[in-house]
Protein backbone atom coordinates (compact mmCIF):
# COMPACT_ATOMS: atom_id res chain seq x y z
CA UNK A 1 0.00 0.00 0.00
CA UNK A 2 1.85 3.52 -0.77
CA UNK A 3 -0.47 6.24 -0.42
CA UNK A 4 -0.76 10.02 0.17
CA UNK A 5 -3.17 11.38 2.10
CA UNK A 6 -4.32 15.47 0.95
CA UNK A 7 -6.67 17.92 1.36
CA UNK A 8 -7.50 21.20 2.62
CA UNK A 9 -6.06 22.57 6.02
CA UNK A 10 -7.95 21.09 9.26
CA UNK A 11 -9.58 17.97 7.40
CA UNK A 12 -7.91 15.57 9.30
CA UNK A 13 -5.39 14.70 6.81
CA UNK A 14 -2.78 13.87 9.67
CA UNK A 15 -5.07 12.05 11.95
CA UNK A 16 -6.13 9.72 9.47
CA UNK A 17 -2.29 9.40 7.99
CA UNK A 18 -0.67 8.67 11.23
CA UNK A 19 -3.94 5.77 12.31
CA UNK A 20 -3.15 4.05 9.44
CA UNK A 21 0.14 3.88 9.33
CA UNK A 22 0.25 2.67 13.38
CA UNK A 23 -2.56 0.08 12.72
CA UNK A 24 -0.48 -1.58 9.48
CA UNK A 25 2.72 -1.61 11.41
CA UNK A 26 1.03 -3.12 14.26
CA UNK A 27 -0.23 -6.12 11.94
CA UNK A 28 3.87 -6.57 11.31
CA UNK A 29 4.50 -4.75 7.50
CA UNK A 30 7.20 -2.17 7.69
CA UNK A 31 5.71 1.42 7.01
CA UNK A 32 7.80 4.28 6.17
CA UNK A 33 5.48 7.32 6.98
CA UNK A 34 6.47 10.52 4.56
CA UNK A 35 6.00 14.40 6.59
CA UNK A 36 6.78 17.11 4.18
CA UNK A 37 4.68 19.40 5.86
CA UNK A 38 6.27 22.41 7.67
CA UNK A 39 4.63 22.64 10.21
CA UNK A 40 3.42 20.04 13.14
CA UNK A 41 0.95 17.63 12.03
CA UNK A 42 1.99 13.82 11.66
CA UNK A 43 4.26 13.67 14.60
CA UNK A 44 1.77 14.83 16.69
CA UNK A 45 -0.99 12.34 15.86
CA UNK A 46 1.76 9.49 15.60
CA UNK A 47 2.47 10.18 19.32
CA UNK A 48 6.05 11.10 18.68
CA UNK A 49 7.95 14.57 19.40
CA UNK A 50 9.57 16.35 16.01
CA UNK A 51 13.46 15.85 16.16
CA UNK A 52 15.32 19.06 17.68
CA UNK A 53 17.00 19.02 13.62
CA UNK A 54 15.47 17.76 10.96
CA UNK A 55 17.81 14.18 10.75
CA UNK A 56 18.12 14.34 6.92
CA UNK A 57 20.43 17.33 7.21
CA UNK A 58 23.17 14.91 8.04
CA UNK A 59 22.47 13.35 4.49
CA UNK A 60 23.48 16.33 2.42
CA UNK A 61 26.06 18.25 1.40
CA UNK A 62 26.88 21.56 0.24
CA UNK A 63 29.44 22.13 -2.55
CA UNK A 64 31.73 25.22 -3.44
CA UNK A 65 29.35 26.89 -4.99
CA UNK A 66 26.47 26.52 -2.20
CA UNK A 67 24.43 24.04 -4.17
CA UNK A 68 22.50 21.29 -2.23
CA UNK A 69 23.21 17.63 -2.94
CA UNK A 70 24.00 14.23 -1.22
CA UNK A 71 26.76 13.90 1.60
CA UNK A 72 29.80 11.59 0.63
CA UNK A 73 28.61 7.37 0.19
CA UNK A 74 24.87 8.72 0.44
CA UNK A 75 21.83 7.81 -1.68
CA UNK A 76 18.06 7.36 -1.25
CA UNK A 77 18.26 4.15 0.33
CA UNK A 78 21.08 4.88 2.32
CA UNK A 79 19.55 8.15 3.60
CA UNK A 80 15.99 6.47 4.64
CA UNK A 81 17.50 3.58 6.61
CA UNK A 82 19.44 6.24 8.23
CA UNK A 83 17.37 9.00 9.30
CA UNK A 84 14.26 7.50 9.42
CA UNK A 85 13.35 7.83 13.49
CA UNK A 86 11.17 5.94 15.02
CA UNK A 87 7.56 6.04 16.52
CA UNK A 88 5.12 4.19 18.04
CA UNK A 89 4.28 0.60 16.68
CA UNK A 90 7.32 0.31 14.70
CA UNK A 91 6.39 3.48 12.57
CA UNK A 92 9.39 4.99 10.72
CA UNK A 93 9.30 8.72 9.98
CA UNK A 94 10.55 10.50 7.14
CA UNK A 95 10.42 13.99 7.61
CA UNK A 96 11.53 17.01 5.46
CA UNK A 97 11.87 19.40 8.53
CA UNK A 98 9.95 22.03 10.93
CA UNK A 99 10.12 25.85 10.12
CA UNK A 100 10.92 27.47 13.38
CA UNK A 101 12.42 30.88 14.26
CA UNK A 102 15.44 29.96 12.42
CA UNK A 103 13.41 29.92 9.13
CA UNK A 104 13.46 27.79 6.06
CA UNK A 105 17.44 28.90 5.25
CA UNK A 106 18.06 26.29 8.35
CA UNK A 107 16.04 23.21 6.83
CA UNK A 108 16.72 23.83 3.14
CA UNK A 109 19.49 20.98 2.71
CA UNK A 110 16.92 18.29 4.78
CA UNK A 111 14.70 19.77 2.35
CA UNK A 112 16.38 18.54 -0.59
CA UNK A 113 17.39 15.56 0.77
CA UNK A 114 14.07 14.62 1.53
CA UNK A 115 12.49 15.37 -2.13
CA UNK A 116 14.92 13.31 -3.79
CA UNK A 117 14.75 10.25 -0.91
CA UNK A 118 11.09 10.34 -2.05
CA UNK A 119 11.71 10.03 -5.77
CA UNK A 120 14.71 7.62 -5.37
CA UNK A 121 12.84 5.02 -2.93
CA UNK A 122 9.95 4.64 -5.72
CA UNK A 123 11.46 1.37 -6.93
CA UNK A 124 14.04 0.82 -4.47
CA UNK A 125 14.66 -2.78 -3.86
CA UNK A 126 15.53 -2.09 -0.32
CA UNK A 127 11.91 -0.85 0.47
CA UNK A 128 9.66 -3.25 -2.06
CA UNK A 129 7.43 -4.65 1.01
CA UNK A 130 7.42 -1.52 2.69
CA UNK A 131 3.83 0.14 3.13
CA UNK A 132 4.51 3.73 2.67
CA UNK A 133 2.04 6.85 3.71
CA UNK A 134 2.63 10.54 2.73
CA UNK A 135 0.97 13.24 5.19
CA UNK A 136 0.78 16.43 2.18
CA UNK A 137 0.55 20.04 3.92
CA UNK A 138 -2.78 21.40 3.27
CA UNK A 139 -3.82 22.94 -0.06
CA UNK A 140 -2.47 21.71 -3.66
CA UNK A 141 0.96 22.70 -4.33
CA UNK A 142 2.69 19.60 -3.23
CA UNK A 143 0.65 17.49 -5.44
CA UNK A 144 0.62 19.75 -7.92
CA UNK A 145 4.56 19.66 -7.33
CA UNK A 146 4.85 15.79 -7.36
CA UNK A 147 5.91 15.48 -3.81
CA UNK A 148 4.51 11.94 -3.50
CA UNK A 149 5.78 9.74 -6.67
CA UNK A 150 5.81 6.80 -4.69
CA UNK A 151 1.90 7.12 -4.38
CA UNK A 152 -0.46 4.79 -6.13
CA UNK A 153 -3.18 6.30 -4.41
CA UNK A 154 -4.22 9.56 -3.15
CA UNK A 155 -6.76 9.49 -0.18
CA UNK A 156 -8.72 13.19 -0.38
CA UNK A 157 -10.04 14.02 2.72
CA UNK A 158 -12.97 16.06 3.06
CA UNK A 159 -15.36 17.57 5.80
CA UNK A 160 -19.12 18.25 5.14
CA UNK A 161 -18.37 22.39 3.76
CA UNK A 162 -18.00 24.05 0.12
CA UNK A 163 -14.85 24.98 1.19
CA UNK A 164 -13.43 21.75 1.93
CA UNK A 165 -15.01 20.32 -1.26
CA UNK A 166 -13.33 23.26 -3.21
CA UNK A 167 -9.94 21.95 -2.39
CA UNK A 168 -10.79 17.92 -2.44
CA UNK A 169 -11.89 18.64 -6.05
CA UNK A 170 -8.75 21.56 -6.90
CA UNK A 171 -5.99 18.61 -5.28
CA UNK A 172 -7.84 15.57 -6.96
CA UNK A 173 -7.18 17.15 -10.74
CA UNK A 174 -3.63 18.12 -10.12
CA UNK A 175 -2.10 14.97 -9.14
CA UNK A 176 0.99 14.42 -12.03
CA UNK A 177 0.47 10.55 -12.01
CA UNK A 178 -1.95 7.76 -13.39
CA UNK A 179 -3.31 7.64 -9.85
CA UNK A 180 -6.33 6.36 -8.29
CA UNK A 181 -7.66 9.16 -6.71
CA UNK A 182 -10.26 8.35 -3.90
CA UNK A 183 -12.66 10.94 -1.57
CA UNK A 184 -12.78 9.65 1.90
CA UNK A 185 -15.29 12.02 3.92
CA UNK A 186 -14.34 12.59 7.59
CA UNK A 187 -16.33 13.70 10.58
CA UNK A 188 -19.47 12.83 8.79
CA UNK A 189 -22.66 12.97 11.18
CA UNK A 190 -24.79 10.63 8.87
CA UNK A 191 -25.84 9.12 5.43
CA UNK A 192 -26.99 13.36 4.99
CA UNK A 193 -23.34 14.41 4.80
CA UNK A 194 -21.94 11.83 2.82
CA UNK A 195 -24.68 12.57 0.27
CA UNK A 196 -23.80 16.21 0.39
CA UNK A 197 -20.36 15.88 -0.06
CA UNK A 198 -20.80 13.79 -3.01
CA UNK A 199 -22.85 17.04 -4.50
CA UNK A 200 -20.49 19.04 -3.65
CA UNK A 201 -17.22 17.52 -5.28
CA UNK A 202 -19.77 15.81 -8.28
CA UNK A 203 -17.98 12.37 -7.39
CA UNK A 204 -18.88 9.48 -5.64
CA UNK A 205 -17.35 9.23 -1.76
CA UNK A 206 -15.44 5.69 -1.54
CA UNK A 207 -15.37 5.88 2.38
CA UNK A 208 -16.31 7.94 5.13
CA UNK A 209 -15.33 8.39 9.04
CA UNK A 210 -17.81 9.51 11.81
CA UNK A 211 -17.23 12.24 13.58
CA UNK A 212 -15.66 11.14 17.56
CA UNK A 213 -15.33 13.02 20.26
CA UNK A 214 -12.35 11.50 21.92
CA UNK A 215 -10.16 12.61 18.43
CA UNK A 216 -11.74 16.25 18.15
CA UNK A 217 -10.78 16.77 22.22
CA UNK A 218 -7.27 15.11 21.18
CA UNK A 219 -6.46 17.70 18.22
CA UNK A 220 -7.52 20.57 20.35
CA UNK A 221 -4.79 19.58 23.22
CA UNK A 222 -2.20 18.56 20.22
CA UNK A 223 -1.93 14.90 21.21
CA UNK A 224 -2.22 11.50 19.93
CA UNK A 225 -6.05 10.19 19.34
CA UNK A 226 -6.92 7.91 21.59
CA UNK A 227 -8.28 4.99 18.97
CA UNK A 228 -4.09 4.48 19.73
CA UNK A 229 -3.69 3.95 22.87
CA UNK A 230 -5.16 0.52 23.03
CA UNK A 231 -5.23 -2.60 20.76
CA UNK A 232 -8.14 -4.82 21.88
CA UNK A 233 -11.19 -5.15 20.78
CA UNK A 234 -14.49 -4.46 22.28
CA UNK A 235 -16.03 -7.09 24.66
CA UNK A 236 -19.29 -7.97 23.24
CA UNK A 237 -22.54 -5.79 24.46
CA UNK A 238 -19.76 -2.81 24.91
CA UNK A 239 -20.67 0.41 24.11
CA UNK A 240 -17.55 2.13 21.96
CA UNK A 241 -16.27 4.63 23.87
CA UNK A 242 -14.26 8.04 22.85
CA UNK A 243 -11.62 7.42 20.37
CA UNK A 244 -12.39 3.87 20.28
CA UNK A 245 -14.78 3.89 17.99
CA UNK A 246 -12.18 5.63 15.27
CA UNK A 247 -9.86 3.03 15.59
CA UNK A 248 -12.12 0.16 15.27
CA UNK A 249 -13.52 1.93 11.86
CA UNK A 250 -10.29 1.74 10.45
CA UNK A 251 -8.54 -1.09 12.29
CA UNK A 252 -11.02 -3.25 10.63
CA UNK A 253 -10.76 -2.01 7.02
CA UNK A 254 -6.90 -1.97 7.29
CA UNK A 255 -6.98 -6.07 7.29
CA UNK A 256 -4.81 -7.27 4.77
CA UNK A 257 -4.02 -3.50 3.09
CA UNK A 258 -3.62 -3.64 -0.60
CA UNK A 259 -4.25 -1.28 -3.65
CA UNK A 260 -5.70 -2.64 -6.79
CA UNK A 261 -4.64 -0.19 -9.41
CA UNK A 262 -6.36 -2.12 -12.05
CA UNK A 263 -9.86 -1.44 -10.24
CA UNK A 264 -8.95 2.15 -9.40
CA UNK A 265 -9.90 1.52 -6.12
CA UNK A 266 -8.00 1.32 -2.59
CA UNK A 267 -9.01 -2.48 -1.83
CA UNK A 268 -9.21 -2.15 2.91
CA UNK A 269 -10.17 -6.02 2.48
CA UNK A 270 -11.26 -6.70 6.08
CA UNK A 271 -13.88 -8.26 7.43
CA UNK A 272 -16.78 -6.62 9.48
CA UNK A 273 -18.35 -8.24 12.49
CA UNK A 274 -21.99 -7.90 13.18
CA UNK A 275 -23.06 -5.06 14.97
CA UNK A 276 -19.70 -3.10 15.02
CA UNK A 277 -18.61 0.66 14.14
CA UNK A 278 -17.47 -0.12 10.69
CA UNK A 279 -15.80 2.27 8.06
CA UNK A 280 -19.14 3.16 5.69
CA UNK A 281 -17.95 2.44 1.98
CA UNK A 282 -19.47 3.76 -1.06
CA UNK A 283 -19.24 2.68 -4.85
Amino acid sequence: MRVAVVGKGGAGKSVIAGTMARLVARQGTPVLAFDSDLFPGLSVSLGTPDPVEPPLLGAAAQDEAGLWGWSEGMDATIAAQRFATAAPDGVHVLQRGKIDRAGYEAIIGASKAFWEVAHGLVDAPAFRDWTFIGDLPAGTRQTAEDWAPYADTYLVIVQPSAQSALTAQRVAHLQPRQAAVLFVANRVQGQQDVRHIEELIGQPVFASIPADEGVAAAERLGAAPPVLHGRGRLPRGERPQRGHHFRLVLREQLHRPRIDVGLDRLDLGGRQSAGQPRLARHR
